[in-house]
């Protein structure tokens, strides 16, 4: 079983707030809401979604500068 603990971090870029994948070395996930941000950076590194690995399609930062959220 792979350990996802501590892999993924919540951050503020500018007025949005993302979660940064350290492996890849990139964000993987922007919002608006602090509270949401920080929901899914615990989710993912307790192993939720995608079992476990993000696809590279989540990844792309053209979907990121569309935002996922509101």
């Amino acid at each position: 079983m792979i350990d996802f603990k501590n892999r993924y971090s919540a951050r503020k870029i500018g007025t949005k707030f993302g979660v940064y994948d350290k492996r890849v070395k990139s964000i993987v996930w922007y919002t608006k809401s602090k509270d949401e941000n920080e929901s899914v950076c615990k989710k993912l590194n307790n192993g939720s979604g995608f079992q476990g690995e993000i696809p590279n399609f989540f990844n792309e930062n053209k979907h990121l500068t569309k935002g996922l959220t509101t």
